[in-house]
């Protein structure tokens, strides 16, 4: 065949259409099915309790079918929307040697709509009725809690090698106040919890009385508990939750290990992503060494400081074993939540904190409330 000018300007033509179009040249490619997490098992589980179906997300340690042991076992409120995340870091931490082998079991509602989604968590997670038109929408948290003991945490124990007396409780906005429910008034049922975002108001405050009429019957918490809230929650969601943990706090439990966190400029929305990592390090972290040991440190924080924004002096005695904090004529006890930082007895939100120099004498007294810093200063 020869070949014309006419020819190869033809050839050429075809061969960019062909490049244009590459679908033609090879067959199309097939959705093959949704993406799924390796390891992982789902499991339908209907309460007679609550009367309600609830979907089961499952993650199983790398190499569990190949050994006799048992695990801790993380129980995840919102699992519809946080199980992948929180199995990610639980898988990273372990590598990192921060966090033992675990099974993860999430808790969730399958596929519903948004709208039924959130009255679904109304329903199981509120401890008082939102107002709305039907009873029984919102508020049944008590009902979800036996549910709980009754039957989930009995099924996942004979379904899976758990270690029945190592449960942690991971709860975030609705889920937190459940969490915090739970550590009111049943905290035996699990050893760690991590609280994140709970907002105790609007009938969601009952859980304070709750915490107080358990404090009268109850010398002890055996637990570790990490709780947090965002900087733009302060405002609504940090009065109550500052009473909630002064109060556990005040109650002088010596089993119980609690550490408030706030996240700086972080939303409600984000605050499960940063708050679930530290709070799975902090619980599974080394346990401090009992805070009633400290008292032999009080000398070294005892002192006047003057505070320069008011223009007074604010006197730190040791006494009896005791710190006390003087902000007008009548003291306050101050009590540990960890080797360096305090709250004062009788006054909900406040917390002071110990800055030492070179030779360990605390040097700065730093108080905070509703996320403030003020600094106090030595005097000589």
């Amino acid at each position: 065949m020869k070949t014309t000018p006419n020819t190869l300007r033809l050839l050429t033509l075809l061969l960019a259409w062909f490049c244009t179009f590459p679908a033609l040249a090879e067959p199309p490619q097939e959705k093959t099915g949704q993406v799924s997490l390796p390891g992982t098992e789902t499991i339908g589980f209907h309460s007679v309790v609550t009367k309600q179906h609830y979907q089961l997300h499952v993650a199983l340690p790398t190499g569990y079918e190949a050994t006799g042991r048992r695990y801790p076992v993380l129980l995840l409120l919102d699992s519809d929307i946080h199980f992948g995340f929180v199995k990610s870091v639980t898988e990273a931490l372990h590598l990192a040697g921060i966090l033992p082998d675990v099974i993860l079991v999430g808790i969730g509602y399958g596929e519903v709509t948004l709208a039924q989604w959130s009255r679904n968590r109304d329903r199981d997670f509120l401890v008082t009725p939102k107002p709305g038109p039907l009873p029984g929408d919102s508020g049944n948290a008590t009902q979800f809690l036996t549910f709980l003991r009754d039957e989930l945490l009995p099924r996942i124990e004979t379904s899976y090698r758990v270690k029945a007396e190592d449960r942690t409780l991971l709860g975030m906005s609705a889920g937190a106040i459940f969490a915090a429910h739970i550590l009111a008034v049943s905290p035996e049922m699990f050893r760690r919890y991590i609280i994140v975002s709970p907002y105790l108001i609007a009938g969601q405050d009952a859980i304070l009385a709750q915490e107080t009429a358990f404090s009268k019957t109850h010398k002890d918490i055996d637990a570790r508990v990490y709780t947090a809230l965002g900087e733009t929650e302060l405002g609504v969601a940090g009065p109550g939750w500052k009473t909630f943990c002064s109060n556990l706090l005040q109650r002088n439990y010596p089993g119980l290990i609690l550490h408030q966190d706030t996240f700086k400029g972080l939303t409600h929305f984000e605050m499960a992503y940063a708050a679930y990592l530290n709070g799975i390090k902090d619980v599974f972290g080394k346990r401090p060494a009992p805070l009633k040991t400290l008292s032999v440190r009080y000398p070294s924080m005892a002192g006047r400081y003057f505070l320069s924004l008011a223009g007074l002096p604010i006197i730190v005695k040791a006494e009896g074993g005791q710190l006390w904090v003087y902000l007008g004529p009548d003291p306050a006890e101050l009590l540990p939540v960890s080797d360096t930082r305090f709250t004062a007895k009788g006054i909900p939100g406040m917390e002071f904190s110990f800055i030492p120099d070179e030779s360990g004498q605390a040097e700065i007294l730093l108080i905070t409330q509703m996320g403030f810093d003020i600094a106090a200063w030595r005097m000589p």
